[in-house]
């Protein structure tokens, strides 16, 4: 059903999606990269877990104010599943992780792992780097 006209889509502060990195906005973004060990690609590949059971899980967690996000990336060729909230109840600094794999299932239950075993469920457990005592590097 469409909207009415003059109605918001929903979405808050610019907190969401693409808006929060659009010009002029004043979320910071930091993403949490996690590495996935052979043990743990070997647990993920034994898991019998259902994609309506990882969706279930989405939901819950998007009750409990983590954002997701599931889409298609390389022109289609694989999908990244994305977990983001605010780090310490702070809404100017967004932490994120996220995860590619060949199908929204396989994505979305590699996101669900990295969060829940290495993040301890919580973007607070998340120690940030600061950037500027970093050297930079020409590849990436």
């Amino acid at each position: 059903m469409p909207r009415k006209k003059g109605s918001t889509s929903g979405r808050t502060n610019g907190l969401n999606g693409a808006n929060s990195s659009s010009k002029g906005s004043d979320v910071e973004w930091k993403w949490h990269n996690i590495k996935l060990t052979d043990e743990d690609a070997e647990f993920l590949a034994s898991s019998d877990a259902t994609l309506e059971y990882l969706a279930t899980c989405a939901c819950e967690l998007a009750d409990n104010g983590v954002r997701f996000k599931i889409e298609p990336t390389d022109g289609g060729k694989s999908i990244r599943a994305t977990l983001y909230g605010p780090y310490l109840d702070n809404d100017a600094v967004l932490v994120g992780v996220s995860s590619y794999a060949g199908t929204v299932r396989d994505a979305l239950l590699a996101c669900l792992y990295k969060f829940d075993h290495y993040l301890g469920g919580s973007f607070s457990n998340v120690v940030l780097e600061d950037a500027s005592n970093r050297p930079s590097t020409r590849f990436r």
